[in-house]
């Protein structure tokens, strides 16, 4: 399994705008541990959706047998 690392924000990559609604108890802790990390909010929250996106594609590979 990939360690979760907060990468430096890309320059050039076009970016795009979403809303999403959390509650506030989970943006709290977010907030807190994106502070502890020296990182935006957003930065942790692109970096928590890449690596869930990467574990599933990892776990689905181990599903079907694959590395």
């Amino acid at each position: 399994m990939k360690n979760f690392k907060i990468l430096p924000r890309p320059q050039s990559p076009p970016h795009t705008c979403r809303t999403i609604y959390i509650s506030k108890e989970l943006a709290d802790q977010v907030d807190l541990v994106s502070k502890k990390l020296d990182c935006s909010f957003s930065a942790f929250v692109r970096e928590a959706l890449r690596y869930a996106l990467d574990t599933l594609d990892e776990e689905e590979r181990q599903k079907n047998g694959q590395s």
